[in-house]
């Protein structure tokens, strides 16, 4: 069954952010965060997505709205961080504590991945529990790689070389750090697109996906989240 979550947001007065909820009975949780500009309806996210919803996972697809706020778009650096950070622990504390899980799988796409990493390096979860998809992380000029270092769940990491992000000096602690899977996906930008040729943004788009359902098909469930 889908039904509409409103998750209530701390940073500011009477904001809030909604999530797409399927409740499917599943022992296992799927949280969903978009890119600014990129949706969960969007090729490389929903294909993800789609991992988890075939091993039976409840979802929570989240609908952000920072792309229609004018204030956030012209905030100063360190006001639309805070934002994002704040945001992200919130959602993940509120959709944790809707009942007790056995896995939790987050997975952001850019924007998303600031608001995961804010949520994973400051919050203190089971590792056990709580295991991290990260679709292209934005690590220029963001608080994100100093988070990535930090916190100690188990993840996943998928960039393309012709992402922004994709320079040595980021990647190689990251391919160095004991809990990251690093994916690197040839040719592919920042979006896994190319408008110019729609079977090699399939094959870029698969390639991330069977990475990222290899390393998922390697986890099974422990016990309910704490």
């Amino acid at each position: 069954m889908t039904q509409t979550i409103t998750i209530p947001l701390s940073f500011g007065r009477g904001r809030y952010v909604q999530a797409q909820f399927d409740d499917v009975g599943g022992s296992e949780l799927a949280v969903v965060l978009p890119g600014l500009r990129y949706g969960y309806e969007r090729p490389l996210l929903k294909r993800v997505t789609d991992i988890f919803q075939d091993r039976g996972c409840d979802i929570a697809r989240l609908v952000f709205d920072y792309c229609e706020d004018s204030s956030f778009l012209e905030a100063s650096d360190d006001r639309l961080f805070a934002q994002i950070a704040l945001d992200g622990r919130d959602i993940v504390d509120t959709l944790l504590e809707l009942k007790p899980y056995q896995s939790v799988w987050v997975i952001g796409k850019s924007l998303g991945t600031i608001s995961m990493g804010a949520a994973l390096s400051e919050r203190i979860f089971s590792e056990k529990c709580v295991r991290a998809v990260w679709l292209t992380p934005s690590l220029i000029e963001t608080p994100l790689l100093n988070q990535l270092l930090t916190h100690t769940h188990e993840s996943i990491l998928v960039i393309g070389t012709n992402d922004p992000s994709f320079k040595p000096e980021l990647i190689a602690p990251l391919e160095a750090a004991p809990n990251i899977v690093v994916c690197t996906v040839k040719n592919a930008n920042h979006g896994f697109e190319n408008p110019d040729d729609v079977a090699a943004s399939d094959a870029m788009v698969s390639e991330a996906v069977e990475a990222v359902a290899t390393w998922v098909g390697r986890h099974v469930s422990g016990s309910p989240c704490s």
